[in-house]
Protein backbone atom coordinates (compact mmCIF):
# COMPACT_ATOMS: atom_id res chain seq x y z
CA UNK A 1 0.00 0.00 0.00
CA UNK A 2 1.18 3.47 -0.84
CA UNK A 3 1.52 6.34 1.45
CA UNK A 4 1.93 9.03 -1.31
CA UNK A 5 -0.06 12.06 -0.35
CA UNK A 6 -0.34 10.92 3.32
CA UNK A 7 1.07 13.22 5.70
CA UNK A 8 2.23 11.31 9.32
CA UNK A 9 0.38 12.40 12.32
CA UNK A 10 1.55 10.36 14.86
CA UNK A 11 3.46 7.23 15.42
CA UNK A 12 3.85 4.43 18.14
CA UNK A 13 6.87 2.10 17.74
CA UNK A 14 6.78 -1.53 18.65
CA UNK A 15 8.42 -2.58 21.84
CA UNK A 16 11.17 -4.15 19.98
CA UNK A 17 11.38 -1.92 17.51
CA UNK A 18 11.18 -4.05 14.29
CA UNK A 19 7.47 -2.25 13.46
CA UNK A 20 5.69 1.07 13.99
CA UNK A 21 2.06 1.94 14.32
CA UNK A 22 1.90 4.86 11.61
CA UNK A 23 -1.37 7.25 12.01
CA UNK A 24 -1.58 8.62 8.51
CA UNK A 25 -3.83 11.67 7.38
CA UNK A 26 -5.33 9.99 3.95
CA UNK A 27 -6.07 12.43 1.04
CA UNK A 28 -8.22 9.37 -0.27
CA UNK A 29 -10.97 9.53 2.58
CA UNK A 30 -10.31 12.80 4.36
CA UNK A 31 -9.11 11.52 7.74
CA UNK A 32 -6.82 9.43 9.86
CA UNK A 33 -6.49 5.89 9.41
CA UNK A 34 -3.59 3.65 11.44
CA UNK A 35 -1.41 1.33 9.33
CA UNK A 36 1.74 -0.81 10.59
CA UNK A 37 5.11 -0.48 8.89
CA UNK A 38 7.63 -3.07 8.80
CA UNK A 39 10.82 -0.64 9.71
CA UNK A 40 12.87 -3.56 7.71
CA UNK A 41 10.95 -3.72 4.61
CA UNK A 42 9.36 -0.73 4.51
CA UNK A 43 5.71 -2.85 3.52
CA UNK A 44 2.22 -1.22 5.39
CA UNK A 45 -0.35 -2.94 6.62
CA UNK A 46 -3.64 -1.01 6.97
CA UNK A 47 -5.46 -1.53 10.35
CA UNK A 48 -8.61 0.64 9.81
CA UNK A 49 -10.00 1.80 7.29
CA UNK A 50 -13.33 3.90 7.75
CA UNK A 51 -15.03 7.17 7.65
CA UNK A 52 -13.78 8.25 11.71
CA UNK A 53 -11.03 10.11 12.95
CA UNK A 54 -8.15 6.97 14.44
CA UNK A 55 -5.30 7.80 16.32
CA UNK A 56 -3.49 7.16 19.70
CA UNK A 57 -1.80 3.99 19.03
CA UNK A 58 -0.08 2.11 21.73
CA UNK A 59 1.32 -1.23 21.49
CA UNK A 60 1.12 -3.81 23.79
CA UNK A 61 4.14 -5.48 25.16
CA UNK A 62 4.24 -8.62 23.62
CA UNK A 63 3.81 -6.83 20.60
CA UNK A 64 0.44 -8.46 19.61
CA UNK A 65 -2.64 -6.03 19.44
CA UNK A 66 -2.77 -2.40 19.25
CA UNK A 67 -4.85 -0.21 21.28
CA UNK A 68 -5.89 3.24 19.83
CA UNK A 69 -8.63 5.78 20.55
CA UNK A 70 -11.75 6.17 17.23
CA UNK A 71 -14.54 8.43 16.97
CA UNK A 72 -16.24 6.06 14.28
CA UNK A 73 -19.42 5.11 16.38
CA UNK A 74 -19.55 9.33 17.19
CA UNK A 75 -17.84 9.37 20.59
CA UNK A 76 -13.66 9.38 21.38
CA UNK A 77 -13.83 5.35 22.21
CA UNK A 78 -10.89 3.03 22.82
CA UNK A 79 -10.68 -0.03 20.58
CA UNK A 80 -7.95 -3.14 20.16
CA UNK A 81 -7.19 -4.82 16.81
CA UNK A 82 -4.43 -8.01 16.46
CA UNK A 83 -1.05 -5.84 15.06
CA UNK A 84 -1.76 -8.14 11.87
CA UNK A 85 -4.83 -6.53 11.27
CA UNK A 86 -8.43 -7.96 11.49
CA UNK A 87 -11.45 -7.26 13.36
CA UNK A 88 -11.63 -4.28 15.61
CA UNK A 89 -13.01 -4.87 19.08
CA UNK A 90 -14.37 -1.80 20.96
CA UNK A 91 -13.41 -1.70 24.51
CA UNK A 92 -14.76 1.76 26.22
CA UNK A 93 -19.02 2.24 25.70
CA UNK A 94 -19.59 5.60 26.64
CA UNK A 95 -21.16 8.70 25.29
CA UNK A 96 -18.04 10.84 26.62
CA UNK A 97 -14.49 10.54 25.70
CA UNK A 98 -12.38 8.03 26.60
CA UNK A 99 -8.49 8.56 25.21
CA UNK A 100 -4.56 8.16 25.86
CA UNK A 101 -4.23 4.63 26.19
CA UNK A 102 -1.59 3.15 28.06
CA UNK A 103 -0.56 -0.46 28.06
CA UNK A 104 0.55 -2.19 31.89
CA UNK A 105 4.23 -4.00 31.44
CA UNK A 106 2.55 -7.40 31.55
CA UNK A 107 -0.21 -6.13 28.93
CA UNK A 108 -2.90 -7.21 31.56
CA UNK A 109 -4.51 -3.67 32.26
CA UNK A 110 -4.97 -0.10 30.48
CA UNK A 111 -4.49 3.00 31.78
CA UNK A 112 -6.69 5.82 29.92
CA UNK A 113 -8.16 9.14 30.41
CA UNK A 114 -12.05 9.17 31.09
CA UNK A 115 -13.99 12.56 30.93
CA UNK A 116 -16.69 12.15 33.13
CA UNK A 117 -19.30 14.87 34.90
CA UNK A 118 -16.66 17.56 33.58
CA UNK A 119 -13.77 15.90 35.43
CA UNK A 120 -11.08 13.97 33.77
CA UNK A 121 -9.88 11.16 35.91
CA UNK A 122 -7.56 8.59 35.30
CA UNK A 123 -8.77 4.73 35.23
CA UNK A 124 -7.81 1.23 34.23
CA UNK A 125 -9.23 -1.86 32.44
CA UNK A 126 -8.61 -4.99 31.43
CA UNK A 127 -7.42 -5.64 28.17
CA UNK A 128 -10.67 -6.71 26.43
CA UNK A 129 -12.65 -3.67 27.88
CA UNK A 130 -13.87 -5.33 31.55
CA UNK A 131 -12.93 -4.71 34.93
CA UNK A 132 -13.16 -0.53 34.91
CA UNK A 133 -11.55 0.97 37.85
CA UNK A 134 -11.32 4.31 38.65
CA UNK A 135 -7.56 5.57 39.72
CA UNK A 136 -7.79 9.21 40.51
CA UNK A 137 -10.86 11.14 42.13
CA UNK A 138 -9.30 15.19 42.86
CA UNK A 139 -10.51 17.80 41.14
CA UNK A 140 -8.06 18.82 38.96
CA UNK A 141 -7.21 17.07 35.06
CA UNK A 142 -5.48 14.31 35.16
CA UNK A 143 -3.40 13.54 32.04
CA UNK A 144 -1.11 11.16 29.96
CA UNK A 145 -1.28 7.75 32.07
CA UNK A 146 1.97 5.85 31.72
CA UNK A 147 3.64 2.91 33.65
CA UNK A 148 6.90 1.70 35.05
CA UNK A 149 8.04 -1.71 35.80
CA UNK A 150 8.61 -2.96 39.09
Amino acid sequence: MSEAGCLRVGLSRSGRGDRSCVVLSSPWNGNDELMVEDLLSGDMTRLTDNQATDGDPAWSPDGSQIVFVSNCDGYEEIYAVNAGGGVVTRLTVDPAADVAPAWSPDGRRIAFVFYRGGNVDLYLMNRDGSGLTRVTTNPAGDWDPSWRAR
